[in-house]
């Protein structure tokens, strides 16, 4: 059996589905062998050389048209795509066409209708953990951070205690391998100039274009303050994860690998779907809300991974049903 992802990522989009789709390829390559997924992408070098220093092979193109050529070429026996934006048009050939097994992963467009199955880990259930088969389309469907699919280290690095009450001195920044807001840069400059943390480390992405605004941010820092490593090619996140007592992220994918790993999170949104996506359920912050991290971080305004509304969510635990679905 063969298995065809199709992703894309670049500034405006980020980087979490590009390397959500590398973990659970991965996981597929476990069970069918190496060799056994092939990539497709629209995307640029960046998402091309990403893909390749995973071991994958990877076929670009610069259209719908040319994806449907290239699956129409493989003939892959499963096709998943992990984007926001798969169109339905693109997902109805391949069904009428092809007539291939679809799979799509946090997709936001009408052509969830027209997969067999669905999945949604951070939207649409309100972070309740449903599975469920469509009585009109039989379309198998999951949704909640239960489905999320974390890397082994996730699970293995998970904090036995989590801590309550003690001011943290050790700060992750990952924003996202975009960052398109620049939180990574706003966030420094506030941080560089309080006494609300000890040590922090910033991971920027392949794709963060803000770099030149960063820099200017530490040529101009003043002596003292908190020491601070910037990070870039990361592949021991989980390990820096349980290294912080805290983490700032973008809600998503690293947002929720900071919990399950068990470190508290503190949230900043990308854009007015993350937000809405969270608003009353989890909070999150915007780039005017930079100014008081000095303080969120004093009085302990965290997200608390044995909260039980965070408990109750089995972060990652669905992986193996995930796996099973798109391979049955």
């Amino acid at each position: 059996m063969t298995v065809a992802f199709v992703t894309d990522g670049n500034n405006t989009l980020g980087m979490g589905h590009v390397y959500q789709s590398i973990t659970t390829a991965g996981c597929i390559e476990q069970r069918l062998g190496r060799g056994s997924v092939i990539f497709l992408t629209k995307s640029g070098g960046a998402v091309v050389d990403q893909l390749q220093n995973a071991g994958f092979a990877v076929h670009r193109s610069d259209s719908d048209d040319g994806i449907f050529a290239s699956l129409a070429r493989l003939r892959c026996h499963r096709i998943v795509f992990d984007k926001l934006d798969v169109a339905p048009e693109l997902a109805a050939r391949i069904k009428r066409e092809l007539g291939t097994k679809l799979v799509l992963c946090t997709n936001l467009t009408a052509a969830n209708q027209l997969a067999d199955m669905t999945v949604l880990a951070d939207i649409g259930s309100d972070f309740r953990n449903v599975r469920n088969v469509d009585p009109q389309t039989q379309r198998l469907e999951f949704f909640g951070p239960r489905y999320w699919i974390l890397r082994p280290e996730f699970y293995a690095l998970r904090k036995a205690t989590v801590s309550h009450g003690v001011v943290p001195k050790r700060c992750l920044l990952i924003f996202g391998g975009a960052d398109p807001c620049n939180y990574s840069t706003a966030s420094v400059k506030v941080l560089l100039e309080s006494a609300a943390i000890a040590e922090m480390k910033l991971i920027v992405g392949s794709a963060f274009a803000n770099r030149p605004e960063l820099d200017a941010v530490l040529a101009a820092r003043r002596s003292g303050g908190p020491a601070l490593e910037i990070l870039e090619s990361v592949k021991n996140v989980a390990e820096l994860m349980a290294w912080a007592d805290l983490v700032l992220a973008s809600p998503g994918l690293s947002f929720f690998e900071a919990l399950a790993v068990g470190t508290p999170v503190i949230g900043f949104h990308q854009n007015e779907p993350q937000r809405a996506a969270y608003a009353g359920l989890l909070p999150t912050y915007g780039m005017s809300d930079i100014p008081a991290l000095p303080g969120m971080i004093e009085s302990m305004r965290f997200i608390y991974p044995d909260d039980p509304f965070v408990a109750g969510m089995e972060i990652g635990r669905g992986k193996d049903e995930i796996i099973d679905a798109i391979l049955n």
